[in-house]
């Protein structure tokens, strides 16, 4: 049976058919909503073999849903590798014929999640305690994948927290609104543009090195963090889309964004603040097991970076609410505008307690090892050797990422690299030559010289984010080439290039 008050994005008939192709032998199903989440069509799955999140993706936020579930696998692989990490988080689960993601008669994507049992969502967060554990939660997370090189993953969603385009595209909103202006967008534009000066910061500082990338989950909010039924205990984090490459300190400041903002939409004007006894509890369940990922540069970020978010996301909720709400869920034609003003809001309660924030994070931060700098930065873990099946899966997979980026980077080659990546299935040997000759590697005129070069076609800022990812994944199938056997003699100097490149994050 069917629950008949389950949204209709997806469709009951759509989602039992969805059902039956993961589960073919069962012959009932109950299914209804799930969570309050903006994006996904999430619903609770109940059947004999038990319960589960049957998700449908997003397909206008989210364009590739089998690059999703390829990042859940990777993590999933990762942490199983890693046992005492200490990380729970839901299974993706696959269908009879191994596979992650199916598509109903509409093309949609759908998806199956473990569904955590005895687990419950807070709103709003009652106490210190659970503010302590939920920092705690997104600790572990960052510090169990520290070690996991984030160019394995897959870039779900390619601007996220990419605050400078944000604006561009308030800007672009702006200039063709789908709802006419008003004194409340003008005087939200004028607060925007009163700290134009913070948007670039955290970009500026992953360019040039300052903040490494590492994995990240891009959206660790209230609502994504599973506690015991029955306690104050975090069990998880979930909704996992956005785990991707990035920085910790959108993570770490969306987080206090979303579990310390005490916001309000009654009165005359939207008002939030954030609470201070909750983000110190956070911020010290955090730094309990987190501290040695920062170095003092990093440190003096994490108020910016705290500013920043709720600023980020003001510029998204005016956006949206002038397109016409396509991006975020809305049951009010006003709540993407009201929205907006609350982050406002919280900027400017941010502003105002800067000294009291900076004195918790000094508190909170204050004890960290004294090599926090070398371990924050230390080399990935040595992997085992892989398997010949294994060394062509993630040669593969590299090659694909390495094809999504080059075109991102409009490089005349991406159409090739693409073309090779396609074609290693079934001619792997044919591509093993093609990809250790030398114009991917020998000279001015391999692949890797031409990328490295200036590429006036992009913004700085973005061109140096994309080339630090080609150097990552360069350096990744250089090793695999090695693995492979006979790697080409002009390799080892790129690989030694690109170490040393990586290595000191420039």
């Amino acid at each position: 049976m069917t629950n008949t008050d389950a949204p209709k994005q997806g469709g009951d008939g759509q989602a039992i058919g969805v059902a039956q192709r993961f589960f073919p032998l069962e012959a009932r199903f109950e299914i209804r909503p799930l969570g309050a989440g903006l994006i996904n069509d999430t619903r609770l799955l109940k059947c004999k073999a038990g319960q589960f999140v049957l998700q449908r993706i997003n397909g206008l936020v989210f364009k590739d849903a089998d690059a999703i579930d390829a990042n859940l696998l990777c993590i999933q692989d990762w942490l199983a590798g890693h046992p005492d990490a200490g990380v729970r988080l839901p299974r993706l689960m696959r269908d009879s014929d191994g596979r992650a993601t199916l598509r109903d008669d509409n093309g949609d994507a759908w998806r199956l999640m473990e569904y955590i049992e005895h687990s419950r969502v807070l709103k709003p967060l009652e106490n210190p305690r659970q503010a302590h554990e939920i920092g705690l939660t997104l600790g572990r997370f960052h510090v169990a994948l520290a070690d996991l090189p984030p160019s394995r993953l897959n870039l779900t969603l390619p601007e996220l927290h990419d605050t400078p385009q944000c604006r561009v595209k308030l800007d672009a909103g702006l200039n063709a609104p789908v709802r006419p202006l008003c004194d409340e967008i003008e005087i939200a534009l004028e607060q925007i543009e009163a700290r134009a000066a913070l948007l670039p910061v955290l970009q500026r500082a992953r360019c040039d090195g300052t903040l490494p990338t590492r994995v990240t989950h891009g959206d660790p909010k209230l609502d994504n963090v599973l506690f015991a039924q029955d306690s104050d205990r975090a069990l998880c984090l979930i909704d996992l889309d956005t785990v991707q490459p990035g920085l910790l300190h959108h993570d770490l400041a969306d987080c206090l964004r979303s579990c310390c903002n005490r916001a309000s939409a009654l009165g005359e004007e939207p008002s939030a603040e954030l609470d201070l006894t909750l983000a110190r509890a956070l911020m010290s369940g955090y730094s309990e097991v987190a501290a040695p990922l920062f170095d003092s540069d990093a440190l003096a970020l994490l108020y910016p970076a705290i500013a920043l978010i709720p600023l980020e996301l003001a510029m998204r909720f005016l956006t949206d609410y002038l397109e016409g709400d396509r991006y975020f869920r809305v049951t009010d034609p006003c709540q993407n505008l009201t929205k907006a003003q609350i982050q406002l809001a919280l900027v400017g309660d941010i502003e105002a307690k800067r000294s009291e924030i900076e004195t918790v994070i000094g508190d909170c931060f204050s004890t960290p090892p004294s090599t926090v700098r070398r371990r924050a930065r230390r080399r990935p873990a040595p992997q085992p050797r892989l398997g010949e099946e294994a060394l062509r899966e993630r040669t593969q997979a590299v090659l694909e990422q390495l094809a999504d980026l080059l075109e991102q980077l409009r490089h005349p080659r991406a159409a090739e690299v693409k073309t090779l990546a396609q074609r290693f299935a079934e001619e792997p040997e044919a591509v093993w030559r093609a990809i250790n000759g030398n114009d991917w590697w020998a000279g001015a005129g391999s692949l890797a010289a031409e990328t490295m070069a200036d590429n006036p076609e992009l913004d700085p800022h973005s061109w140096q984010l994309l080339v630090r990812s080609f150097r990552e994944l360069l350096s990744e199938l250089a090793e695999l080439l090695q693995a492979h056997g006979e790697p080409n003699p002009g390799l080892g100097s790129w690989l030694l290039a690109f170490r040393n490149w990586n290595a000191s994050e420039v």
